[in-house]
């Protein structure tokens, strides 16, 4: 998000510093680095089993952040996305918006 690149990647780091290193895939956050939500509100990491994670608890919990490997070109073309969306709708630093799962 405008305004906040140095958040989001120290947020992005914590979350994704120690991803395994696997051909073809890159570690998805959620929610993602640029909110203030996820590591930037505190909590820890969590995953879910199949995500490529050892040592990382799996599980659900109010504040935190999801992390998991997937397929770097759907990483890739989502962040592309995101970037497009708060471009088109003006989402400036600390303007709410909601995330909705189809």
């Amino acid at each position: 998000m405008a305004g906040r690149p140095r958040e989001a990647a120290r947020c992005r780091t914590r979350a994704c510093g120690s991803a395994p290193s696997v051909p073809n895939k890159s570690c998805d956050e959620y929610p993602i680095a640029s909110s203030h939500q996820g590591l930037n509100a505190g909590g820890t990491r969590r995953t879910q089993p199949g995500c490529g994670f050892t040592g990382v608890p799996a599980g659900t919990w109010p504040t935190g952040v999801s992390v998991c490997m997937i397929a770097a070109s759907d990483n890739n073309s989502q962040g592309g996305t995101n970037t497009q969306f708060f471009r088109r709708e003006r989402v400036v630093e600390s303007d709410p918006f909601n995330v909705v799962v189809r």
